[in-house]
């Protein structure tokens, strides 16, 4: 009992050659296709990022026009009420600009973490 393939096995050589290709051409087509499907993901969570820059630069924008305008209230004259309440608007803002900007960063961050997986 021989364990070589002789002439009267069901599956010939040939047979066995053409299933291989079949297998060899299936599995280049999932890897492509895996590798299409990540490379979109990095696309997308490029695009992603590239929003939470532009984000981040906004509220830099933000905060320094703020920041402009407190030093411009403070060096104006005495101060009234109507001076004040601009101040504590202007400090909100300052405020609502500084957390907007932490969660923009940290978007970025996740982002940029997920991206290095990818």
């Amino acid at each position: 009992m021989d364990n070589c393939p002789s002439s009267n096995n069901s599956t010939s050589g040939r047979e066995l050659l053409v299933a291989a290709s079949a297998a060899q051409e299936t599995a280049i087509h999932v890897a492509t296709t895996i590798i299409q499907q990540q490379q979109e993901v990095v696309a997308r969570l490029s695009r992603y990022r590239n929003y939470y820059e532009m984000e981040i630069a906004r509220q830099n924008e933000r905060m320094a026009d703020i920041e402009r305008a407190m030093k411009t209230f403070g060096q104006q004259g005495e101060a009234s009420d109507s001076k004040q309440r601009a101040l504590k608007v202007l400090a909100a803002s300052l405020d609502d600009a500084r957390k907007t900007l932490f969660d923009a960063r940290l978007a970025k961050a996740r982002l940029e973490l997920e991206i290095s997986h990818w």
